[in-house]
């Protein structure tokens, strides 16, 4: 597929889902809540609609229900939503907050990080681990740290025909980096996109008490934990698409920061 068109449908679906959601909002009469209070001048965020000092998905919800129920807003919310400071108010103001929470490029690149959804990374932890006889690969991201656990010997295994791992726990080497605020957006933006959250917990269709090689992914994002297995063997069925894309850009990240 051409970089264009993938951006294209990226584009159609992320306005789409947002389309969705407010379609729903309108039509059905409800209400969405704004934070009681007021901000310093000085403290206030370019596109946060609902008040509460963050850029989230609801200011793209009430930016759209301002779009669609002219007159609906407040007088904070009408001085506040044309964020893209094109003069009028469109889709393309929700369009840019929901862009903005998926950690993709919007109209709003230059804010300061205190308005961007507080301690993201806190709320986000993923693990991959996959073993073999030859092989052990175990991958962590918590908070801002990115740990890397391997087995680098392949020497030590090239003669090695038994059905256990030719490693031992003292042939692991462990190396850690720190990763950006934007490559954590990048993993996380990823996850939320594919749909990595709704997968099913168990794929490859291998039978009871057949033999493969499990390929683990455990991620805790959004008050949500989800751990998907991937069983590998000769006839297994594909990897979902959401599970591979999640894997390469682990892969990615750590050929990225340990690969001389």
């Amino acid at each position: 597929m051409r970089q264009g068109e993938s951006k294209r449908k990226t584009f159609v679906r992320t306005f789409s889902l947002v389309l969705g959601f407010v379609t729903f909002i309108a039509v059905s009469g409800e209400r969405i809540r704004l934070t009681q209070g007021s901000q310093d001048e000085s403290t206030v965020c370019r596109g946060d609609l609902n008040h509460d000092g963050k850029i989230t998905p609801n200011d793209a919800l009430i930016a759209f229900r301002c779009y669609l129920l002219p007159g609906s807003c407040s007088e904070f919310v009408d001085e506040n939503v044309d964020v893209n400071q094109d003069g009028e108010l469109t889709p393309a103001d929700a369009l840019c907050l929901f862009r903005k929470f998926l950690g993709q490029p919007s109209c709003l690149e230059n804010l300061p990080p205190s308005c961007l959804e507080e301690g993201l990374e806190n709320q986000f932890s993923l693990t991959y681990h996959y073993t073999a006889e030859a092989t052990y690969c175990d991958v962590k991201i918590s908070q801002s740290e990115l740990m890397y656990t391997y087995f680098g010997e392949i020497e030590k295994c090239r003669y090695w025909i038994a059905q256990s791992p030719c490693w031992s726990q003292e042939d692991l080497e462990t190396v850690r980096t720190t990763l950006s605020s934007d490559e954590i957006n990048e993993v996380i933006s990823l996850i939320r996109q594919t749909g990595f959250m709704d997968l099913e917990g168990t794929y490859g269709g291998a039978g009871q008490g057949g033999r493969y090689y499990p390929y683990t992914l455990s991620v805790k994002l959004d008050e949500r934990e989800k751990e998907v297995v991937y069983q590998s063997f000769p006839d297994a069925s594909p990897r979902p698409v959401a599970f591979v894309k999640v894997e390469n850009k682990i892969i990615e990240l750590v050929r990225m920061k340990f690969t001389k």
